[in-house]
Formats: structure tokens, C-alpha cells, sequence
């Protein structure tokens, strides 16, 4: 039996192993998008079969002991990172969220002394397939103020990648971002907005990578027409906003400040409609206000008077008694108020 018990555990054991390695066979499904392959991971021989006068020899020459691991000037002094944004479209401010949603080209630029062109390279600048930028090192930029962020890559990767003859590597890259902005709504609807955007290094201190925006006009935009606000490129402020953490340290970071005021310039038919029904309203009680002042002015009161008093002395006169309340008011005193009604019904008495 002990035999038999030993055969059997055999079997299961030789079963599970067949169905593991069956397993292991099957290719996991995964993300679509071939695996780069780095010059540097290639063989002797794939190194060999690259024409020596040819772009690819040059880029595997630069690239075969290049480190993406390792920062350029290592140990040195900090790399810096150039950094501007072309604003393709500006969304409209969302009060309820308190967020507004881009969409830029970043572009960034920085020195990589390993990436020098060779002197045999005519050109003063080498046009890089965009998976390359895998294998080269990079800084590590985050939107320090984003909520939700995604790459673009119909048809292709929207990336673009230059090395430049003394080593600067320009990227750039199209990007949606949605950025957060604490709105002060007190003088809504004639409120104006101040709207950031905070570039930020994530991992590297300000002892290995700063940011700085580039010369010039570093963030730049077509006219952008919004909604609700009104946006220009001559309010556009820049800002340093290098943070501190403690146990870490500084850590680089750069700021854009947009000044977003509210438009309230358009009239809308409905506006038109209540416009000329307060003016009707408006107008309608500046009419009874004047018709009332010039009923009961003291002078026009003064000549009623007069005129009643005439009228009874000729009553005396024919004989005639006069009447006990002879007056408008009825009192026999000196009228109150006089009405338009009160002195037709006088005058034909």
C-alpha cells in the first residue's frame, strides 16, 4: 500500500509540473507595443552588420556605452532643464471641481556631454526615433498641481526627439492635463482668476537637476477664445517655486501664472427683454411721482383756495347761503390734498 501511495503522489507531481510549464509556454497577454532594444543591449555581431557610414553606426556609437541610469555630469554640477509649452487649446474653468483642463506641447532641453555628435556627422543635429527616448536618461518633470493627466500617441507616439551636435537633447511631447485651481469667487461675475501651473522634479534635488523657463516668451499660445473668461499672453506671469521636504531636501520647481478674467461684455436677447421692462417699470413710477408733485404744489393748492373763496363771495352777493363745507377736503379749513377728481367735482359746484 505504501508502494502504491508513493506511485500514485508520483503521477500528480509529474501532471501539475506538465501543466505548469504548459502554462508558462502561453504568451501572456499584455500591453500592444514592441520592447525597445537598446544599442547597448545589442551583440557584437548586430553591431557588426550596421553600415559604418550610416546614421544608425552614429547613433549605435553614441548609445553602446551610454548608462540611462546614470544623470549627465555626474557628481558634478546640476544638469539644466530648459523648459517651455506651446498651449494647443485652454479649457474652460469648471467652479464645481475648481479645475481647468490643457492641452501643450512640453518641450524640454538639456546638455548630455556622453551624446556629442561625431566630427564624421555633417549635420548640426541628429533626428531620433521617438521609442529611443527610452534609452536615454531624462528628468524626471511632474505637474506638481495635476489631477489627471494622458499621453497622446494617434497615429503615432506624439513625440518628438533631437540630439544636437555639442549634446543638448530637446523633447518634446504633446500632453492633456488637468490642473487644479482654487477659485475666489467673492466679486462673481466680475471676478478675475489666477490660474497656476507648477513644474516640479519628483526624485531629483536641486543639487542634481533645476529647472529654469526659457528666454524669451516661454509659454506661448495662439488667441483663445473661452466661454466664460478671457485669457492673454501678455498677462501670462512666471514664477520660481522650489519646494522643501523635510528629510529629502529642495527640489526644483517653475511655475506659470494665468490671469483669467471673466467676460460680461455680450448681451443676450433675454437681457435685451429685461432691460426695457425695468425701463417701462422705472418709467411708469417717475410719471405718477411727477403727475403727483405737480397736483399737490403748494401754489396750485393756493389758487384752488383763492378760487373757492371768489366763488362764495359772489354766492353772498345773490343772496345765496353758502354751503357748511365748502372746502374739497369738507372740513371748512385750508385743503389737505388736492386731486384731479376732488377739483373738476369743486369747479362744478
Amino acid at each position: 500500500m505504501v508502494l502504491r501511495g508513493l506511485f500514485l503522489l508520483l503521477l500528480l507531481v509529474q501532471f501539475s509540473a506538465e501543466g505548469t510549464a504548459k502554462e508558462g509556454g502561453k504568451p501572456k497577454k499584455g500591453k500592444k507595443g514592441k520592447q525597445v532594444i537598446c544599442p547597448s543591449q545589442l551583440s557584437a555581431e548586430d553591431l557588426d552588420r550596421v553600415p559604418a557610414n550610416s546614421t544608425s553606426n552614429i547613433l549605435n556609437r553614441l548609445l553602446v556605452t551610454y548608462d540611462s541610469r546614470i544623470r549627465p555630469n555626474f557628481k558634478g554640477i546640476p544638469v539644466e532643464d530648459k523648459v517651455n509649452i506651446f498651449i494647443n487649446s485652454f479649457g474652460s474653468i469648471q467652479e464645481t471641481t475648481m479645475d481647468y483642463r490643457v492641452n501643450i506641447f512640453l518641450r524640454q532641453r538639456w546638455n548630455d556631454p556622453r551624446l556629442r555628435l561625431p566630427t564624421d556627422f555633417k549635420s548640426d543635429s541628429l533626428t531620433v526615433d521617438p521609442k529611443m527616448f527610452q534609452c536615454l536618461w531624462k528628468p524626471d518633470l511632474f505637474f506638481a498641481n495635476e489631477k489627471n493627466a494622458n499621453f497622446h500617441d494617434v497615429t503615432q507616439e506624439n513625440i518628438l526627439l533631437f540630439i544636437f551636435r555639442n549634446g543638448d537633447v530637446l523633447i518634446s511631447m504633446r500632453l492633456s492635463v488637468t490642473l487644479s485651481c482654487p477659485l475666489d469667487l467673492t466679486l462673481f461675475p466680475m471676478d478675475t482668476q489666477l490660474c497656476k501651473m507648477q513644474l516640479e522634479s519628483f526624485g531629483y534635488t536641486t543639487k542634481d537637476l533645476v529647472f529654469m523657463w526659457q528666454s524669451g516668451d516661454p509659454v506661448q499660445m495662439d488667441e483663445i477664445a473661452l466661454p466664460q473668461f478671457d485669457v492673454k499672453q501678455e498677462d501670462i506671469e512666471y514664477g520660481n517655486c522650489t519646494k522643501f521636504y523635510p528629510g529629502t531636501g529642495y527640489y526644483t520647481c517653475v511655475e506659470v501664472i494665468f490671469t483669467l478674467r471673466r467676460q460680461v461684455s455680450y448681451v443676450k436677447a433675454i437681457d435685451i427683454w429685461m432691460i426695457a421692462c425695468l425701463l417701462f417699470g422705472f418709467a411708469s413710477l417717475v410719471e405718477y411721482a411727477v403727475v403727483q408733485v405737480m397736483l399737490n404744489s403748494p401754489k396750485r393748492i393756493e389758487a384752488e383756495k383763492a378760487k373757492m373763496a371768489q366763488k362764495d363771495k359772489e354766492r353772498e352777493k345773490e343772496g345765496k347761503t353758502p354751503p357748511k363745507a365748502n372746502t374739497v377736503n369738507g372740513t371748512g379749513g385750508t385743503p389737505i390734498h388736492v386731486s384731479t377728481l376732488q377739483v373738476n367735482q369743486t369747479v362744478t359746484d
